[in-house]
């Protein structure tokens, strides 16, 4: 009798371990899953840039200095005007902007930079979600964008009080 209660025990022991082996095995898979669902993103290519930045208002969060928003203005011909705002500071830039070697590429005029600065690029990565990721030239996150087509071309980004 002794005997036939350990061989239960080592059934009842084994079947707990294959059922224990199989569970870790399926949370592998959904938790493989869900991280292929946080990371699809993928780089967009030179004419691609052109055209998803081609006459739109971009609503960005600043990822990499907290707390800042920003609104811009992305024109087809190559022109961008943009504002920032925090709790305690806001700005304002303007300046060009193309499309090169897969990289969004600008250049601020106002306010006007040192001369050695020049053309800053950087890639543009597009989520699942529908937003888009921008790099600075290091390839550190700076902004996530909500692009929207603009509403009227003829209104500037703050009309002036008059």
């Amino acid at each position: 009798m002794h005997r036939l209660q350990g061989t239960n025990l080592q059934r009842q022991s084994q079947r707990l371990r294959f059922s224990y082996v199989m569970l870790l095995i399926m949370a592998g898979w959904l938790y493989s899953d869900f991280l292929q669902g946080q990371d699809e993103v993928r780089a967009l290519g030179t004419k691609e840039i052109q055209s998803v930045f081609a006459d739109v208002l971009d609503k960005a969060e600043v990822l990499d200095t907290a707390g800042v928003q920003a609104e811009t203005r992305w024109y087809a011909d190559g022109y961008f005007e943009t504002r920032w705002w925090s709790v305690s500071r806001e700005g304002r830039a303007a300046g060009r902007w193309m499309a090169r070697d897969n990289k969004r590429c600008v250049l601020l005029s106002e306010p006007l930079t040192s001369v050695g600065e020049g053309w800053q690029c950087a890639k543009i990565l597009q989520q699942s979600d529908g937003f888009y990721l921008s790099l600075n030239p290091d390839g550190t996150r700076h902004g996530l964008h909500q692009l929207v087509v603009l509403p009227d071309l003829s209104k500037p980004l703050h009309p002036s009080p008059n």
